[in-house]
């Protein structure tokens, strides 16, 4: 999305944002690979535990890498495109902007849509998921009183 956002931002033409969008894929894949390996290595050398340590400030990192790499990637596109326009002696350097209400009014009510269903979603499957472990858990501790009680 990321790449999308900058093919915008600076008005790359279709060739340019595809190949930024094909770029964003390669950098994601190279570095959740790299970001597998760490956790792997990590879990070898300091177990299960660390992995879960690591795993969201290893995601975040690879985030950042990927979003900083795309950013890099086209100011140098941008640059290349600057160098081969040629100059035309024109009164102003670029169009002016012009604001859609209606797409902007559409995207946001397609994220409340989304985040809506995602909430719901995750309700509906979350309380069957808590209700089963309270249970389990509640077994548990009753296996473990009555092992108890029948031991001393």
């Amino acid at each position: 999305m990321i790449s999308l956002f900058l093919g915008e931002l600076y008005s790359f033409n279709l060739t340019r944002r595809i190949v930024l969008v094909i770029a964003g894929c390669v950098f994601a894949f190279i570095c959740n690979l790299v970001r597998t390996a760490i956790l792997v290595w990590i879990g070898a050398h300091r177990g299960a535990t660390a992995i879960e340590a690591w795993h969201d400030p290893a995601g975040l990192s690879i985030l950042l890498v990927c979003l900083f790499g795309l950013w890099l990637l086209s100011l140098l596109m941008r640059r290349q495109a600057e160098a081969h326009i040629p100059t035309a002696s024109t009164d102003y350097e670029h169009p002016p902007f012009r604001f859609n209400l209606s797409l902007v009014a559409s995207v946001i009510v397609w994220l409340l849509f989304v985040e809506a269903g995602v909430h719901a979603w995750y309700r509906f499957h979350e309380s069957r998921i808590a209700n089963s472990r309270c249970v389990t858990m509640m077994a548990a501790a009753r296996l473990g009183k009555d092992r108890r009680g029948t031991d001393g």
